[in-house]
């Protein structure tokens, strides 16, 4: 596939019908020098363009800082909490108290999920990472 820009053979042999028999040779590699200057221009344009993307992910989450050590404490202690309920033997108690430990566990699932950070990937950083999965294997 070759990129002409324009320039058709029927220019090239009118170009070399005004220069001397001698210098047809030369006048055609000059053409020549010129088409893929040309095309060495519009390749880095286009490499140029679509090297540089813009910032698509405007709103960054807050950086949350490391737990602290009570935090860590308080922690244990609604996860033991929740492994102490999960071992009851729940067929015993009435709805009423069934109610209020399913309250108490979601109320300390919400504690723990506020607690804890989680790991914060945008759609651009995952298309990237896919997309060189993709190309390195």
């Amino acid at each position: 596939m070759s990129l002409h820009f324009g320039f058709s053979v029927k220019d090239v042999n009118q170009w070399c019908a005004d220069v001397s028999a001698n210098g047809c040779f030369r006048a055609k590699l000059q053409f020549q020098i010129e088409i893929m200057k040309k095309q060495f221009i519009y390749i880095l344009a286009f490499a140029a363009v679509f090297s540089f993307t813009p910032n698509l992910s405007q709103a960054k989450p807050p950086i949350k800082a490391p737990m602290s050590l009570t935090d860590e404490v308080a922690a244990k202690a609604l996860v033991d909490r929740l492994e102490e309920i999960k071992a009851m033997d729940r067929s015993e108690l009435s709805s009423v108290e069934k109610k209020a430990l399913r309250q108490e566990t979601k109320s300390i699932k919400k504690e723990l999920k506020a607690m804890g950070g989680g790991v914060y990937v945008s759609a651009g950083a995952v298309i990237i990472i896919l997309l060189l999965l993709i190309l390195l294997f």
